[in-house]
Order: structure tokens, then sequence, then C-alpha cells
């Protein structure tokens, strides 16, 4: 499993749990075919390398990361008025990103809430930094 995908899985059972259907890149056909649900997708935007620990006769031992991953958290289609229940889900995912044992959420932010056209959803884009320690290289 690679470290993306673990964080990937990771993600999903958060979203999952605070009502979200989960979705790991977003279509229009996905949140049309999600009308009556809340949905969740997320994305790994990018990583940089903040360090690397090289041990004795110049054999790199791992790599410190810091991955940028973006998250798109929608209301239900047709539903401007869910903004409270909304708002609840997406403390809740902040939450739970804050205290997992499998990330290492070193940054999370949460933007305000904006109404999306034409599929008529609320919807609040969250950015998260979070920190990785890896013996292979991720970007495999």
């Amino acid at each position: 499993m690679t470290v993306w995908t673990e964080m990937a899985a990771e993600i999903k059972k958060i979203l999952d749990g605070a009502g979200f259907t989960a979705m790991g890149e977003y279509t229009s056909a996905d949140s049309l075919l999600h009308s009556g649900e809340a949905i969740g997708f997320y994305g790994l935007k990018g990583y940089d390398v903040v360090d690397e620990v090289i041990g004795q006769g110049g054999k790199k031992l791992y790599t410190e990361y810091i991955c940028h991953i973006d998250l798109r958290l929608m209301g239900k289609a047709g539903k401007y008025d869910d903004m409270e229940e909304l708002q609840e889900k997406c403390e809740s995912v902040m939450a739970e990103l804050a205290k997992s044992d499998v990330l290492n959420v070193k940054s999370a932010k949460l933007g305000s809430a904006v109404q999306t056209l034409p599929l008529h959803r609320l919807e609040r884009q969250a950015e998260l930094s979070i920190g990785i320690c890896s013996e292979e290289d991720i970007s495999e």
C-alpha cells in the first residue's frame, strides 16, 4: 500500500463518518448522480520535500514530505438551506482530521461556504498539509 493510498483511505473514512459520500475525484456526473447526498471530494494537490536523512555510506534512509490535499465539501443538491447541516459536517471532518492517528496534519484551513451553479449546492473547500516520513518515493 502506498503512502497516498493510506492517507486517502483515512480521509475517505473520516468523510464517510461525517455523513459525506466520499469520492477521490470530482466529476459533475457524480454530483448529479448523488443529488440527495452531501459529497466530499479529496485529492492530492502536490507535495514538498522538507528534509532527507542520509545514512552512513551516503544511502538515503528516508525523506520527509509535506503533502498538500484539497477537499471539496458539498451539501445536498437543490438545497441552499442546508447551511447548518453542512457546517456541522465540515466541523466534524476538520476535528477528526486533526486527531487522526494515521494522518499527521500540520495545518488545516476551511474556506467559507459558496453557492455553486448549476447544481445548487453549498460548497466549502478545505486545504490540508500533512507531514509524512517515507522510505519510498511518494511520486511513484
